[in-house]
């Protein structure tokens, strides 16, 4: 390939060489093409593996990486870049080769020729984007073609991750990326988050900057995982994934089997109900220290944060700031009296300070700093100057140091100023203009909203509540494409509405279809029929029986619709995967030869693992918590839902408990069709994301319940 190789690389090249040619002698003289890709990738990883090669990979991401151990990193004595530029050749010759990208080994040459080609590169975000649901785009184009000439006006958004020619593909990427920021809102930010094979953490952000002219906002930063200071290898997997694996397992386990008649049975004295639920605690407290140990290693760094909140993010309240008072912040939580929020966005340049006739509560400002972790007080003593030593003090001595700091700097900051003055950020920071500000009225805190793209071993994680994600709406989505195709399809409707969304009365309702779940059918059917006739609706319901596949069909197809399940799993007994895929690619109403997705309802499935994507390689149990590579991309009845068109779906990551399950529902049916009395109103009801995300406080186990529902998709709205 014309490789200049070094001694190295050359004796790496003889041992792979040998490796592969035993691997090919019994299949044909010359290797499949497969292998020769395999071939260069490993010498690249070689390279990459190179302790010269981890300092210059230091050095090529110097001011767009965070660390999530302490390192030592001494990059001062690297004056080329030549390992490096030796594994972007290896990478790209793999890459020429390779597989589709939904193949596994294609996902990896993509993740390491992204991280080795730095954050500077155009072609990075694209190669990020390209290696997570591969799978999913290539089932959807394949079933388009089996429909021969049809054609889809999504395709394009498809087709371009596919392309082989590398100059086609860059121009059809420029493309897509062109479309996304056209059809992204601005207060969305779409943030496509990755393990690379060799343990560092990347994420690439998509938003628009808000002004008119709709300029694309393209970043990308690494987190390296942990390195010579620690006794062993610390990654996202050891650190993160085992473990939660570990405490789902243990869930499972203890829900294993409680049926209502075993739970009389088994549980019918005091004192094995108070060990069963002490255990119970236990598991919502180590998943609630999980979550919380994310943020605080991997996802609370500033640089992180900023590429995963939107920009212009607040939170409105009642008499306090909104998006007509012009002011705009990164931070959350701006309510008036909450001062440590207003502070903290202060010292990020992007928000009002106080203003005479504000008071310094303690006590408030106190609890508001212990909800945050010790590396994030820590990162807010240094921003704001402090000199001393933090290393040796205790958490609460770090509380009370940042509030008694605040506290002077209240009283030293308390001026009269205008309530239209903005603070803009420093040349330092990404810009904040004034067109950002308030650039979309009717787009307050409830529609702002964290697309995330997570990769086959990320998406088990439910990152959706770490702290930083507190009551605000996130989405998930296999890829890009879905997500370009589902804006798409509501723009080609030539509505006024911006987002799809659902009306109150085409909501139909299945609860407890096998007719084992007494209480929940009980508790859930009345309160349904409330929440309905509060829209002066009657929804259509089936309780206590099985639907038929006309009912489920005919639901789900249903445009501006929503279906709600609960029961056992994702409802596979009365609509199969299958069922629902079928209706990936019909043809349209108007043209034989125009195709488009069927799946037209929001759906929320309220039943355990309804949401869970699982690899047919995982396995079903993995008792000493070891690493295990994941070789398929993970799919499950959610999935299919959203790839056969559906706007938006809820589900569970993980087995719940019904009556906690229950309570959440009904939290989040009445949050989302609730309000009914402003319906002259021009404001927008909340997201159904954003009510995904506001009910997780209705469960007793906040964690082991509250954070296992999720939102894929679009963060529908209520027509009103």
């Amino acid at each position: 390939a014309g490789i200049p190789l070094t001694a190295f690389t050359q004796a790496v090249e003889t041992e792979i060489c040998m490796k592969f040619t035993e691997g090919c002698k019994t299949e044909s003289l010359l290797a499949p093409l497969s292998y020769s890709a395999e071939f260069y990738y490993e010498m690249g990883l070689k390279v990459l593996n190179n302790r010269r090669s981890r300092l210059e990979l230091y050095s090529l991401w110097k001011k767009h990486s965070v660390y999530a151990h302490d390192i030592e990193v001494d990059d001062t004595t690297i004056s080329s870049m030549q390992n490096i530029i030796q594994a972007r050749e290896l990478l790209r010759c793999a890459w020429k080769i390779a597989p589709p990208s939904s193949a596994n080994l294609t996902k990896q040459i993509l993740r390491c020729l992204a991280l080795v080609l730095g954050p500077e590169n155009s072609e990075t975000a694209s190669l990020l984007h390209s290696s997570v649901g591969g799978a999913a785009r290539n089932v959807f184009l394949d079933r388009l073609s089996e429909k021969g000439n049809g054609k889809m006006q999504v395709e394009q958004f498809f087709d371009a991750f596919e392309k082989s020619d590398s100059d086609d593909r860059k121009a059809a990427m420029e493309k897509v990326f062109s479309n996304a920021i056209d059809l992204i809102p601005n207060s969305w930010v779409v943030s496509v988050v990755v393990i690379c094979p060799t343990g560092e953490l990347m994420i690439s952000s998509l938003q628009s900057n808000g002004s008119h002219q709709r300029i694309q906002n393209i970043t990308t930063i690494c987190v390296f995982p942990g390195g010579a200071k620690n006794s062993q290898h610390a990654d996202v997997h050891t650190d993160l994934l085992i473990p939660l694996d570990s405490i789902i397992e243990r869930s499972r386990k203890q829900l294993s089997g409680m049926s209502e008649e075993a739970q009389q049975l088994e549980y019918t004295e005091e004192s094995a109900r108070r060990k069963w639920w002490q255990e119970r605690h236990r598991i919502d407290e180590d998943l609630e220290s999980l979550v919380q140990l994310a943020e605080q290693k991997y996802f609370g760094h500033r640089q992180v944060s900023e590429r995963l909140i939107p920009v212009g993010y607040v939170e409105c309240c009642p008499g306090d700031f909104s998006p007509s008072d012009n002011s705009s912040s990164e931070c959350s939580d701006l309510a008036r009296g909450n001062l440590e929020s207003r502070f903290d966005a202060a010292e990020h340049d992007c928000v009002h300070p106080p203003k005479v006739g504000d008071t310094f509560d303690d006590e408030v400002e106190r609890e508001n700093v212990k909800k945050l972790t010790v590396s994030v007080i820590k990162e807010r003593l240094n921003e704001i100057g402090y000199e001393g030593k933090l290393s040796k003090l205790r958490k609460a001595e770090l509380i009370e140091l940042l509030v008694s700091i605040m506290k002077d700097r209240f009283s030293s900051d308390t001026v009269h100023r205008g309530q239209d003055e903005v603070i803009q950020r420093s040349p330092d920071h990404h810009s904040m203009t004034p067109s950002r500000v308030g650039s979309d009225p009717t787009m307050c805190c409830d529609h702002h909203c964290t697309v995330l793209i997570l990769d086959e071993h990320l998406q088990r994680f439910p990152f959706e509540s770490m702290p930083m994600f507190d009551k605000k709406a996130v989405t998930r989505v296999p890829s890009l494409p879905f997500l370009l195709a589902s804006l798409n399809e509501m723009k080609s409707r030539g509505l006024s509405h911006e987002l799809p969304g659902v009306h109150p009365h085409k909501v139909k309702c299945v609860i407890d279809p096998e007719c084992n779940l007494t209480e929940t059918a009980l508790n859930i059917g009345p309160a349904l029929d409330a929440i309905a006739k509060k829209n002066d609706c009657t929804w259509e319901s089936v309780i206590g029986a099985k639907p038929s596949l006309d009912f489920m069909t005919k639901s789900i197809s249903e445009q501006d619709g929503l279906l709600l399940y609960c029961g056992h799993g994702g409802g596979e007994m009365v609509i199969s995967r299958k069922n629902i895929e079928d209706m990936m690619v019909v043809s349209s109403n108007h043209d034989s030869l125009q195709f488009q997705r069927g799946c037209k309802s929001a759906v929320v499935l309220m039943g355990c693992s309804s949401g869970k994507l699982q690899s047919v390689n995982t396995p079903r149990e993995n008792p000493s918590g070891s690493f295990y590579e994941i070789l398929y991309e993970p799919e499950g009845i959610a999935l299919s839902y959203i790839v056969a068109g559906a706007p938006c779906v809820v589900g569970n990551l993980w087995d719940v408990t019904d009556r906690d399950i229950d309570r959440y529902c009904l939290t989040l049916m009445e949050n989302f069709f609730g309000d009914c009395e402003d319906a002259g109103s021009s404001k927008q009801s909340p997201s159904l994301a954003k009510c995904v995300a506001d009910a997780r406080s209705a469960c007793k186990l906040r964690y082991i319940v509250g954070s296992a529902p999720v939102c894929y998709g679009i963060p529908v709205v209520r027509y009103r």
